[in-house]
């Protein structure tokens, strides 16, 4: 009976040492499948989300020069980054878009009226529109119109609707554009502050013509609270030589002006780059949402 006792607890070991070694087997069978399935999940997002930079424009590996560094574009679509350079900049380079903030969203539209005559403006302000703004005295830049004899910039506090500059401008003897910085003899405007702008041209005859018009949406702007103005100015005393990175970090700030400026810079380094191209096409389409 005894001997009988050792051979059924030999057989209940091996039975557990097989169930255990089964356990384990299924265990890692589990943990493959799962890690299969998030390698497909992921590439099904992957393909399936919009502007992704899959691989670069030549099927080749693709180099991005910024300022003194660059930035590597493998031909899987992976982003080596500079060692200075943030990884937001790499994950804008890979996927061809730019963060931007939310708040950027309430500068565009109509919404409201503004003042003076609802007459088809026969010229267009250029800036600040639609964008952020890291000086507190901007410049205000718009088109020449024919025949002018004066311009009358109005600057309007868009929470409290009052004007909070109204400055009378000589007409320039040449040029394209027309641009005007209030001085340091004036206030400055208020930082976390949204402000819309518009410019009365008067003409000769004494007609006066307004841009924008009534009719058409106003031209917002937002001044950066001083907390993201400081971090922007050591982005620019960091990145300063580096225009890829530092429009990348600009567009996150909501300064598509610079962060346009900037870009262009990087398309110039970079003879025209598809994948710099798209990154400025991106920003430009946030302009017209």
């Amino acid at each position: 009976q005894d001997e009988k006792l050792k051979q059924t607890e030999t057989v209940l070991a091996r039975l557990q040492q097989e169930s255990l070694r089964l356990s384990q087997e299924r265990t890692g069978l589990q943990r493959t499948v799962a890690q299969q399935k998030a390698q497909l999940v992921a590439q099904a997002r992957a393909r399936s989300a919009p502007g992704e930079v899959a691989v670069p424009p030549s099927g080749r590996q693709v180099a991005l020069r910024d300022g003194s560094g660059e930035l590597i574009v493998k031909a899987d679509g992976a982003v080596l980054r500079a060692q200075k350079a943030p990884a937001t900049v790499a994950e804008a380079v890979r996927r061809g878009r730019v963060r931007t903030p939310v708040a950027l969203a309430m500068l565009g539209g109509h919404g409201e009226t503004l003042l003076g005559p609802a007459e088809e403006p026969s010229f267009a302000v250029l800036g600040p529109v639609r964008t952020f703004v890291l000086d507190a005295r901007p410049a205000f830049r718009w088109q020449p119109a024919p025949g002018v004899k004066s311009y009358a910039v109005t600057i309007v506090d868009v929470e409290s609707d009052t004007e909070v500059v109204i400055r009378s401008i000589s007409p320039p003897e040449t040029g394209s554009t027309v641009e005007w910085t209030p001085p340091e003899s004036m206030k400055p405007l208020r930082r976390g502050a949204v402000y819309r702008w518009y410019v009365t041209a008067t003409m000769a005859d004494g007609k006066t013509v307004q841009s924008p018009d009534s009719a058409g949406p106003p031209a917002r702007f937002r001044v950066l609270d001083e907390g993201a103005a400081n971090a922007v100015l050591r982005a620019r005393r960091t990145y300063g030589d580096s225009p890829l990175t530092l429009g990348v970090l600009y567009a996150q700030a909501g300064l598509l002006d610079d962060c346009e400026r900037e870009l262009r810079k990087a398309l110039d380094a970079n003879a025209g780059s598809p994948v710099v191209s798209k990154l400025l096409q991106d920003v430009e389409a946030r302009r017209n949402r």
